[in-house]
Parts: C-alpha cells; sequence; structure tokens
C-alpha cells in the first residue's frame, strides 16, 4: 500500500496518502462528467427514490463534525442519485473514479461548514428532481461536484500547513 502510494508511513503508523492535486484535477472532471450523464438520462425519480435521497443527505449533514461518517452519507447520497441511469457502463467507469476520490474525502469532510454546504448542494438538486427536470439537477450536480477541487486543495493546503506539491 505503501508503495502504491495509499498511505505513507510515519512514526511506526501508517495513514492515507495526501493528495497529489495532479490526481484530482485528473479524476474530478471524470466524475462531474460522468454523474452528470447518469443524472440526465435517469428515469423520473419517484417519490421512494426522492425519499431515499433525502435520507442519505440528512445522514451527511447529521454527520458534520464527523468525517468518515460524513464520507459514507455522502458517498450514499451519490450512489443513489445515479444508481438507475440505466447505462451499466456509465456506472462501471464512474465507481473506480469516486472510489479513487474517497480515498481523500475524509480531508475534506473533516469541516463541518464544507458538509453543511453540501448538504444544501444536495438539497437544490433533490427539489430540481422532484420537479422533473434533470438537466437543472445535472447543472447542479456539476456546480457540487466542480465546487469539490478547490475545496480539497484549500483543505489538504490546511491540513499540511503550506501548498501541496502540483505534479
Amino acid at each position: 500500500l505503501e508503495h502504491s502510494g495509499l498511505v505513507e508511513g510515519r512514526d511506526d503508523r501508517f495513514r492515507a496518502a495526501p493528495l497529489a492535486m495532479s490526481e484530482a484535477r485528473r479524476l474530478y472532471p471524470a466524475a462531474v462528467v460522468l454523474e452528470s450523464v447518469a443524472v440526465r438520462r435517469s428515469p423520473r425519480f419517484g417519490e421512494e427514490k426522492l425519499r431515499a435521497l433525502r435520507e442519505a443527505n440528512a445522514a451527511l449533514r447529521a454527520a458534520a463534525g464527523d468525517a468518515a461518517a460524513a464520507s459514507a452519507a455522502d458517498d450514499e447520497f451519490h450512489r443513489r442519485l445515479t444508481a438507475d441511469c440505466g447505462n451499466e457502463e456509465l456506472i462501471a467507469a464512474l465507481l473506480p473514479i469516486k472510489r479513487a476520490l474517497l480515498r481523500y474525502e475524509l480531508v475534506y469532510m473533516d469541516d463541518p461548514e464544507r458538509v453543511g454546504r453540501s448538504a444544501d448542494q444536495h438539497d437544490e438538486i433533490v427539489a430540481a428532481l422532484e420537479r422533473g427536470d434533470h438537466a437543472e439537477a445535472a447543472q447542479l450536480l456539476r456546480g457540487n461536484l466542480a465546487h469539490g477541487l478547490p475545496d480539497l486543495q484549500k483543505a489538504v493546503e490546511d491540513e499540511s500547513g503550506s501548498a501541496p506539491a502540483v505534479t
């Protein structure tokens, strides 16, 4: 794991390796495009699916202050958002990208203010889906995900005390 860059050794202990911002710059645009397409291709969200999205978002909001729980709740929201798009190839392409980004989400979700902003954006996405406006929901999703990269870069900088190495 250390050789692959997933963990780093520190004082006989291991922790998740810091994010190489170049990796995030490659992964975020793909996640934005694939998730947006998945939302646009999804059939109309019925009340049960909307309720499931609201529950996942409520779990995200309630987890502010617990980065691991917030990360899991955010992942669940996005998984439910894209699950029924009807395109297995798209989901197969999206899952490894999302999993790679999740490896850094604990840094991002460590700030309750960022968690609250993300949950507010999720509320807007759900409201658009409730109106049946998948194009607006996809646009809002792009905004939600697009803010992730600069926020993540700031979180990494704050954690390390300096700007991360850009490769």
